[in-house]
């Protein structure tokens, strides 16, 4: 019996040293080990030559030659294990070594008296050294080590002839018998403390391993950016999948060369901005920087989306950025697999053979063709249709308080049977199958229905089969018990004879009537949280009251069932009692087998509670630095030397242990050492107690843990940096286990994503947070390691859908297969994009609407768009056109040098963007039209093309040269009056006032020349600023939208009126000079500054946007020296000045802007318009009326 523990003890540590790892753990300090030994060896024979020299030992030569050459076989010994690479003949050599030791042990020995010899002590040495030093598996130690003795002591029998007396020979063996002893000790010490620094290796090894396996499997870069130098300082191994540079290059490089310059402007600002509102005591720490464009080394550029976070010092101060990087180039790919993925299931909708419809508010908004076949409907007359009106009466209610406690986002079952009616009256057995999506912007239900007459027929064989069940139950040797609403609705025999009842006494009686005082509260806890739908375990232990008071230890196992057609709970109850006493018997036996194990350790105490009198072994003392007689068997010298900060914890440990509060006594602690620093302690102990319990007396042992806690802080440190890595992430970050589907480990922003706290996400199975079916798992396997879904349908814990795109990766660890998945939420993408389909909708709308003629054309001027008004300009179709050479179809052969030119300068961005030319029709006649042209770049602002603006202006070149006529003649005319003048006066005044009409005319003309020269140019730049905005601001690029249709609407609506109010022309100005503010960045200001009196006086329509577009035209701006237009009053007069900075070169004014004005008020006021420089402005004054 005394034995049995022991041998445990050496059966534990044989099972540690058999694993592989182990020993190779412990043996590859063999070498260092070897050298010190024999060096130790060869310092104690040149101790021994000296010693026989003073000594005069009789024997002296003989023992001199017998080390010297002890000392010579060492060194050759060693010199061999120095020069092996193969570590299995280094430990051969180490065994040689110790039995060479061993035969020269044995002969200086018998030269020096043989048992009778004070140096028989050299053997003890060798077995203390072998068994303290050597890291072999400990019974091998212990075998070697009686070999040595053996050897030692039967060689001195064989050279002396004879055994010694037999007090010599029992105080020789008692005394090597202690060495052994010794030794044993020391070395099962050092192999329990081998095996615990082992762990730790091996646990921060896992740990390492799961930190490189994740950073290197991410396909996100991972990096620290440190914010004083702007510079990266790790980056993980993905930045060259991503860019083409290694890890190493971009840490060399500065900041501003990993990005394109506006990007590298961006971050800069960006730095700056967090640096700021981080010293004004902003604490939000983690933001998205949003879309960056990155350098790639083949040339190439990358756009990333960035989520960061700041990281401070132990002073607080801001140090270093951590963030993830995500490659989003691959969104367009997937947006269009996805348009063909939707198409597909639309066409798998319509085509399916069960009935699928979709209802919103009670009524139908989609039914596919398998629906209206079953209820006999046509889709027209069931879209708008309430949808109880297809549901039989007496299923009416029950239906629609399921579907709005779905609606609700409570867990309700998604699969249920009803009744419907057709439109015929007939009554058909339905299954629908619901779930809740969102359509339109709001939640609906989508149902997939079928038809399930048939298996009705199939239920009553159901029936049939429950018999054979129910009589399966009532055999049963565990209780079978049916819970509902707390009562007991079915109970099986066996159950009745568990609690000593008939089944009728149980049945319709609350249950909790039979479970134990002391355990109702936790079992009515259990029976509510399952009841409600949380994960609880389904298998506990309780205790059960029989009819005669008697209390009946049992096994619960439960699970949620359909009784009677609702929601019940059914408990397997298992009778445990033989399995209690069992285990009762198992801890007494523990508790012995503890005492005996936990006493023989490195350091060994025993305390007399009742006398107070303690006892420290000497290891114990030794653990502290200090001898034996340096430390009184006196419990204050334990007390004195724990550490302050452990003190009150661990004597609380020592005193709840011994009162008998916890059944474990195993703190860890910081005692005092000799040397000044305190090392760490692993205390053990247990307690021998009286029949009521209380202790009288404690034992136990103390180890030194210090190289355990050393290891166990990196591992921490370790895990940390994951920690920090993993919970930082913007995106959610999913551990499975791809053998069986569980969730292992998830990130902060996972939580955040789907609304379960962490410890729910790691209950759960990862398809149950998908809303429709998901094979990432099943597709990922060694050969395809990497797998994306661009986008997946997943639902929230408060049952909202959220769309997400999916990045998963396949690896394995410690042989067993796992998956990082990363989730990415694009809900919010997905609206944008669709809010941004609707306003191109409107802008393709608008192209197709201009009367202007649209064109655009590649580098070689080959067309590639023409709108309906260039067709009906030209006579040729789009089709005709696309592809061609426009040239040779509309321009005359005799200016076609002169185009090509100019569409040459365009594209070379140095002029050429106005023009007025003759072009061909397609049949074949001479038109006149003004061209306005801009070129097109792509986003490296290359011009890739260019885009025309073109109107026809054949009849109004027409009406100038009738015009020229009608003066020619009237001139001629009017030389003849000279002569003529009395005879021909009245036909005189008649010619006059026909002159006037045509001048006005003229004007009018010249109006409306100007502004259908200034509409083009601004469509043009509009048109551009849009583009922009639509890819970076789509909520601004609406608003724009707004105010470009408003200023047309005003030209449109305003363009046959001679005057407008001032409001009126202010109104529209505000929406013109909100676009230039958009097109210009805060480059130009306009400033308003007018009483409310003069709103309702007039003046000519668009008056102030000429005269604002003739600003821009002469004038230079920039954010520095923007420019600046200030509107006010003079009296009766409407002043518009603005401040000089004129251009050096700009295009030639087409002489209709000032003029023009000017000469349409002389036809309503006799006030001149006033235009010109003063103190270095340009000023119009332009009369009120």
């Amino acid at each position: 019996m005394i034995l049995n523990p022991i041998l445990k003890i050496i059966r534990d540590l044989e099972a540690i040293n058999e694993d592989r790892d182990f020993i190779r753990f412990r043996e590859l300090r063999i070498r260092s080990v070897l050298i010190t030994i024999t060096i130790a060896a060869i310092f104690v024979l040149v101790l021994g030559v000296l010693l026989d020299h003073i000594n005069k030992t009789p024997a002296g030569n003989a023992l001199f030659l017998v080390r010297s050459g002890t000392a010579l076989l060492l060194i050759f010994n060693l010199f061999f294990a120095l020069y092996t690479p193969y570590l299995h003949k280094v430990k051969w050599l180490t065994f040689s070594s110790f039995y060479i030791w061993t035969l020269s042990a044995t002969l200086i020995s018998s030269l020096s008296g043989g048992f009778d010899s004070y140096l028989w002590g050299g053997i003890a040495l060798v077995v203390i050294v072998w068994l303290s030093f050597v890291p072999f598996r400990y019974l091998r130690l212990i075998l070697h080590a009686v070999l040595f003795l053996l050897i030692y002591v039967a060689g001195l029998w064989l050279i002396g002839g004879s055994l010694p007396a037999y007090p010599v020979l029992l105080g020789s063996g008692i005394y090597l018998i202690g060495a052994l002893a010794t030794g044993v000790v020391i070395a099962f010490v050092n192999n329990r403390g081998a095996a615990a620094n082992y762990a730790c290796s091996t646990a921060l090894r896992i740990s390492d391993n799961r930190y490189r396996i994740l950073t290197e499997n991410m396909q996100d870069v991972v990096w620290t950016l440190d914010l004083r130098r702007r510079q990266f300082t790790w980056i993980s191994p993905s930045v060259e999948k991503l860019r083409g540079y290694t890890a190493e290059e971009v840490m060399r490089m500065r900041l501003e060369d990993s990005f394109t310059g506006e990007s590298a402007e961006k971050v800069n600002k960006l730095l700056d901005k967090v640096a700021g509102d981080f010293r004004k005591g902003n604490d939000d720490i983690s933001f998205s920087v949003g879309e960056l464009e990155q350098t790639c080394r083949d040339g190439s550029t990358v756009w990333i989306e960035v989520a960061a976070t700041l990281i401070t010092d132990e002073n607080g101060e801001l140090v270093e950025m951590l963030g993830v990087s995500r490659n989003i180039n691959a969104r367009r790919k997937a947006e269009v697999a996805l348009r063909e993925s939707e198409e597909k299931y639309r066409n798998l909708v319509s085509q399916a053979k069960d009935g699928i419809f979709i209802t919103q508010d009670g009524v139908f908004k989609y039914v596919n063709p398998a629906f209206c076949e079953i209820t006999e409907y046509t889709a027209q007359e069931l879209i708008g249709k309430n949808f109880s009106e297809l549901i039989a009466p007496e299923e009416q209610e029950a239906l629609t308080k399921l579907h709005k406690r779905r609606m609700a986002g409570e867990n309700v079952p998604s699969i249920y049977t009803t009744i419907g009616i057709s439109k015929s009256g007939r009554r058909v057995n339905l299954e629908f199958n619901s779930s809740t999506i969102e359509y339109e912007g709001r939640p609906a239900s989508y149902v997939i229905m079928r038809d399930v007459s048939s298996q009705v027929e199939a239920a009553r064989k159901l029936r049939e089969s429950e018999e054979k069940y129910r009589s399966l139950i009532e055999r049963a040797n565990d209780g079978i018990v049916i819970l509902q609403d707390g009562e007991v609705k079915f109970i099986n025999q066996m159950m009745a004879n568990i609690l000593g009842y008939e089944v009728d006494e149980i049945l319709n009686t609350p249950f909790v009537t039979y479970i134990a005082e002391h355990e109702r509260r936790k079992i009515i806890d259990i029976y509510r949280r399952r009841q409600q739908g949380e994960a609880v375990p389904p298998i506990y232990e309780s205790v059960l009251v029989q009819k005669d008071g008697t209390l009946k230890p049992v096994e619960f196992n439960n699970g949620i069932i359909t009784y009677n057609g609702r929601i019940a709970t059914q408990t397997y109850i298992r009778d445990i009692t033989e399995r209690k006493a069992a285990q009762q018997a198992l801890i007494e036996s523990e508790q012995r087998y503890a005492l005996a194990v936990e006493g023989v350790n490195e350091g060994i105490f025993d305390w007399n509670l009742e006398s107070g009198k303690v006892y420290f072994s000497n290891h114990y003392k030794a653990i502290l630095g200090l001898e034996p007689d340096e430390m009184q068997n006196e419990l204050s010298e334990w007390e004195n030397r724990i550490h302050p900060d452990d003190r009150d914890r661990v004597l609380k440990a020592n005193r709840d242990f011994i009162e008998g509060k916890v059944p474990v006594y195993n703190p860890e602690y910081r005692l005092l050492h000799s040397s000044g620093e305190y090392r760490w302690i692993l205390a053990r102990g247990v307690c021998l107690r009286h029949d009521n319990g209380k202790a009288y007396r404690m034992a136990g042992s103390h180890m030194d843990i210090s190289d355990r806690r050393k290891a166990e802080e990196l591992l921490r440190e370790s895990e940390a940096r994951y920690r920090s890595i993993f919970n930082t992430a913007g995106d959610a970050i999913f551990l499975i286990d791809k053998e069986s589907g569980r969730i292992v480990d998830v990130n902060q922003s996972a939580v955040r994503i789907y609304g379960y706290s962490t410890e729910e996400l790691l209950q759960l199975h990862i398809d149950q947070l998908a809303s429709e079916p998901d094979d990432t798992i099943k597709i990922l396997d060694r050969l395809n390691r990497f797998h994306f879904v661009p986008m997946r349908r997943s639902r929230r814990k408060d049952g909202q859908t959220v769309l997400v795109e999916i990045s998963a990766s396949y690896f394995e660890m410690e042989g067993k297969p796992f998956i990082i998945a990363i989730v990415h939420d694009i809900t919010q993408r997905k609206r944008s994009e669709e809010e941004l389909r609707r306003v191109n909708e409107r802008l393709t709308l608008h192209f197709k609407e201009t009367p202007l003629a649209y064109i655009e054309w590649n580098e070689k001027m080959e067309v590639t768009d023409w709108n309906p008004a260039a067709e009906k300009i030209f006579g040729y179709s789009k089709e005709e056109v696309l592809g061609e050479h426009a040239f040779n179809l509309i321009v005359p052969e005799h200016i076609m040098e002169e185009i090509q030119s100019l569409s040459k300068e365009i594209l070379q961005q140095s002029g050429g963007q106005r023009s007025t030319n003759e072009n061909l029709t397609k049949e074949g006649h001479t038109i006149i039209c003004n061209w306005y042209n801009t070129p097109l770049k792509n986003e490296s602002g290359n011009v890739i093309g260019l885009a025309s603006l073109v109107q026809d202006i054949t009849e109004q070149k027409k009406l100038e040269a009738e015009l020229e006529k009608y003066v020619t003649v009237l001139e001629k005319s009017y030389s003849e009056s000279r002569i003529k003048v009395q005879s021909y006066s009245l036909e005189l005044e008649t010619r006059k006032n026909e002159l006037l009409r045509l001048q006005k005319e003229n004007l009018q003309s010249q109006f409306e020349t100007l502004r259908s020269q200034v509409n083009p140019h601004f469509l043009f730049n509009s048109l551009n600023v849009l583009t922009s905005l639509i890819k970076l601001e789509p909520d601004l690029a609406e608003q724009f939208t707004l105010r470009l249709s408003m200023v047309y609407r005003y030209v449109l609506e305003n363009k046959d009126k001679d005057l407008v109010t001032l409001e009126t022309e202010l109104d529209f100005l505000k929406a013109y000079t909100f676009l230039l503010d958009i097109r210009f960045s805060g480059k130009m200001k306009v400033n308003v500054n007018l009483e409310d009196e003069k709103l309702q006086q007039r003046v000519v329509p668009l008056a102030l946007q000429l005269l604002i577009e003739n600003a821009i035209k002469h004038n230079t701006f920039s954010k520095k020296q923007p420019l600046l237009v200030d509107i006010f009053s003079e009296g009766d007069y409407l002043v518009v000045e603005n401040n000089l900075q004129i251009r050096e070169a700009y295009v030639q004014s087409t002489g209709v802007g000032l003029n023009n004005i000017a000469s349409r008020y002389a036809f309503f006021t006799d006030r001149k318009m006033y235009s010109g420089e003063e103190d270095n402005k340009f000023v119009v004054r332009i009369p009120l009326l």
